[in-house]
Order: structure tokens, then C-alpha cells, then sequence
């Protein structure tokens, strides 16, 4: 009888026959199973003596933590009544040139008001109606109304009543004979 050689020899369905070659290859079977069962887990070899925690040689030790120097910060000398005078002096004339600057921004900005001022002063206040003018004269009176509708219907007072004033400007549109 021959066996497949592709199932693994624990898999295989055991045989009852007299033959010594099969029990030979049953003996060897027995073997590479033990072997097989050391070959993977925690592999004991003779007794196992526990250890202190300290006998243990580890390679992968944490190095010791360098001790980092806490910054302190140096103290400051008295300043003197000259340096004290000398930095006040400082602090004095630069708020003077921070005031001078500040008075030159402010006339130049004054200046370019009074001059757009100036150049605004024929036109009207109301400069949107033209714009709507052209807008309406390049619009058909369809996209009119349905701008008109959209408007209603963006607005929260949309009623009933808006969408008959809606529908009848519509009627009215159609019933109108081309031109």
C-alpha cells in the first residue's frame, strides 16, 4: 500500500498491518513528534534552576538616565544711578520718535481722506440704481419673474398670497402675444 507523501506523518491514518517497515516508520514517527514538540515553545534543557531577578544577564538594559542640570537662572546686578539714568534717557527718546511718527502717519492719512473726499464730491450717493437699470433692461421679462419668485420664496413671509401675485404675472406672461 503506499502512503501520500504530501499529508504530514502525524496526519496520516494509521495502518494495521505486520509489515517491520511500517512499524519502523511508526517508531520514527514517534521520534520527530518529541523532537517536534521541543522545537517550539520555552525549550527547557536539564533542570531549570530559578534565579534571582539580579543573576539575570540582560544585553538590552536600560543605560542609566544621565542627571540633567537644572538651569538656574543667574541673578542680575544692581543697576547703578548712571545706568539707570542712561536707559531712562533711552526709553525717553525713543517714545519721542514714536510720537513723531505716529503725528506723520496720521496727517498723511488725514491728507489722502480730504483727497478722496474731494475727487466723491459730484458723484451720487445712490450709484446701485444704475446697475440694476442695466441688469433689468438685459434681462427678459422670464428670468424677471423667475428672479422675483426666487426672491419670495429666499424670503421667511412667503405666503400664499406671493405665490398668486407669482402665478398671475405668469398668466399675464403667456397669454401676451410674441413680439
Amino acid at each position: 500500500m503506499q502512503k501520500d507523501s504530501h499529508i504530514p506523518a502525524h496526519l496520516r491514518p494509521k495502518y494495521s498491518s505486520s509489515s517491520e517497515s511500517d512499524n519502523r516508520e511508526d517508531e520514527g514517527n514517534e521520534a520527530d513528534r518529541k523532537s517536534q514538540k521541543k522545537k517550539y515553545g520555552l525549550v527547557k534543557i536539564g533542570k531549570y534552576e530559578v534565579r534571582k531577578q539580579e543573576e539575570v544577564d540582560n544585553p538590552y538594559k536600560a543605560l542609566p538616565k544621565k542627571q540633567i542640570e537644572i538651569y538656574k537662572k543667574s541673578e542680575r546686578r544692581q543697576l547703578t544711578e548712571e545706568e539707570m539714568e542712561m536707559k531712562r534717557k533711552e526709553m525717553l527718546q525713543n517714545a519721542n520718535w514714536r510720537d513723531e511718527v505716529r503725528t506723520t502717519n496720521i496727517k498723511r492719512n488725514a491728507l489722502r481722506d480730504e483727497e478722496e473726499n474731494r475727487r466723491n464730491e459730484g458723484k451720487t450717493a445712490n450709484f446701485i440704481r444704475p446697475m440694476l437699470n442695466s441688469a433689468a433692461s438685459t434681462m427678459t421679462v422670464e428670468q424677471q419673474l423667475r428672479s422675483h419668485r426666487r426672491e419670495l420664496q429666499r424670503t421667511s413671509g412667503f405666503t400664499e398670497q406671493n405665490a398668486n401675485l407669482v402665478a398671475t404675472a405668469e398668466i399675464e406672461y403667456t397669454c401676451r402675444e410674441p413680439t
